[in-house]
Order: C-alpha cells, then structure tokens, then sequence
C-alpha cells in the first residue's frame, strides 16, 4: 500500500497554478504579436477611409471639369447631391447619406464622415499674363531673302504680343472672369468621433475650369 501511495503521489497531474503561469507566459509571448495585428489593421481601415475620400474628391472635380457650366462656378450655387438628379454634382453612392450642400457639406458611407469643402477663386482678365509671337507671314509677304531664317529667326518675327494682359484679347474687359481655381478640401472621421481635426485625414485637390463659351468682351 505504501508504494502504491508514493507512485500515486509522484504521479500527480498539472495543477491549476501550473495552467495559470503557462497561460500568462503565452500572453506575454503573444502580445507583440496582437499588437501588430492590431497596427496592421488599423492601417488598412485607415487606407480604405482615404481611398473612399480620395475617390469621392476626384468625382467631385471631374464633374465641375466636365458637367457644371462655367457661370455655376460658385460657391453659392454648386451643389452635390448623392444619388439625386436636382443637384449640379451627383455622386452615385450606394447606401450613402448627405448634410449640406452649397459650397460644402458631409457625405456618410458606412459609418464614415467624408466632409468636403470648395474654395473657389476668379481669375480676371487683367490678373492673367500671356505673351506669345508670331511669323511675319501675313502682308505684305516675306521678302525672298528672309524666307530662310537661319540662326536669326527670333528677330525676324512680330513680337508685338509679347508681355500683355488677357485684358488685350477681350475688348479690354479687365473685369472679365476667364478661369476659375477649385480648392477642394477633404476630411473625414470615424464612427463616434466628434470633428474632423485629424491632420492625417484631410488633403486638398486643385483644379482650374476656363470660360471656354459665351461672351469674351
């Protein structure tokens, strides 16, 4: 009986403090672990939000670029709508949501706050440089020994265009409006966040729209 006792006794199976070092051991070992999978992911989701922002700024533009008549230009008179057909810009969003409007506004997909805001800046017509030259091809024609320009054909063009204002070429309209630069600001935040005041989530995309019809003088 007394070596059945010992052999039971020197047999004895793990304990529950033995489980618990063992599990704490594995914690440790696994944190570095659970914390770069938590890093990863949190950058991947942070990826995802800045695609999702910088997708809906580009379709934003491309319609101002391509749909929005000059004169509506404005920020008192764009509007983006987001599966709706009475606005100026229309963003085929699924599932989303939009707060605002003219000159800015929040668009909601999946949980996520996308704010976008317009700056919006007239360039005039005297604000605007051009020079250019030209030949010497118009009356009276070209004298035979100046149709070869050789080494001088600079002089032998009309540089009377040269460091002039747009002012020049529409009737001297000073006040004309002929370009328009876009500043689109984007940010966003995440479900339960109060304002967007993360650097790391916001950038800014700029475009410029030309008075390309109507009147120029």
């Amino acid at each position: 009986m007394n070596i059945l006792y010992c052999l039971r006794k020197n047999t004895a199976g793990v304990t529950f403090v033995e489980i618990l070092i063992a599990t704490a051991i594995f914690a440790f070992a696994f944190m570095p672990v659970a914390s770069v999978i938590f890093s990863t992911s949190k950058k991947t989701h942070q990826m995802d939000f800045e695609l999702t922002a910088e997708s809906i700024a580009k379709n934003i533009l491309e319609q101002v670029l391509n749909n929005v008549e000059f004169d509506n230009v404005d920020i008192t008179k764009l509007t983006v709508g987001v599966q709706a057909t009475g606005s100026l810009i229309n963003l085929d969003i699924a599932g989303a949501t939009i707060s605002g409007n003219t000159s800015g506004g929040i668009i909601t997909v999946n949980n996520v706050d996308y704010k976008f805001e317009f700056e919006i800046k007239d360039i005039k017509a005297d604000d605007m440089d051009m020079s250019f030259v030209q030949f010497k091809n118009t009356p009276p024609a070209w004298l035979s020994n100046q149709k070869v320009t050789g080494n001088d054909g600079i002089a032998k063009m009309d540089h009377s265009m040269k460091n002039k204002k747009a002012t020049t070429f529409v009737g001297g309209n000073a006040g004309l409006v002929l370009m328009k630069t876009i500043k689109l600001r984007m940010s966003w935040r995440d479900k339960g966040e109060v304002i967007f005041n993360d650097k790391k989530r916001r950038f800014v995309l700029l475009t410029r729209k030309a008075k390309l019809s109507g009147a120029l003088q």
